[in-house]
């Protein structure tokens, strides 16, 4: 049977360590934004899986930053955003997907007790999608 959990209830889990902006290198930096619903949804039938998360990537950077200038990704050309990200090496990737990893996440224990034999059980739910569908 459903369970109802009030909204004010739900917290957002904001893992241990968790950045948004880091350096690619000595010279160049990042500021990540959050994906949106429909960034985190592209399912675009006519591009792969790389392209898909090349379009995931672009869609969440917010800015790129050298020593001397600060460059909001809205004012920088699409094709010169899908370089950049493609021109970068294995070390600086993995800081791009320990951001998605550690993103802050909705979370919330369920307590119940089954139905069937009586114990008392918890679920943890965590993810938009688990609240939200």
């Amino acid at each position: 049977q459903p369970i109802r959990i009030m909204i004010d209830d739900i917290q957002v889990f904001k893992p241990e360590g968790h950045v948004n902006k880091f350096q690619l290198d000595e010279n160049v930096g990042v500021q990540m934004k959050y994906p949106t619903f429909e960034s985190l949804s592209i399912n675009n039938q006519n591009s792969d899986e790389f392209e898909q998360l090349i379009e995931m990537i672009s869609s969440s950077i917010d800015m790129i930053y050298d020593k001397e200038q600060v460059y909001d990704i809205n004012d920088v050309p699409k094709e010169e955003v899908r370089e950049f990200i493609c021109s970068m090496n294995q070390k600086q990737l993995a800081m791009i997907q320990t951001f998605f990893e550690t993103m802050p996440v909705l979370k919330h224990e369920v307590k119940y007790k089954c139905s069937k034999c009586g114990s008392d059980e918890v679920v943890e739910v965590t993810g938009f999608q688990n609240f939200f569908s």
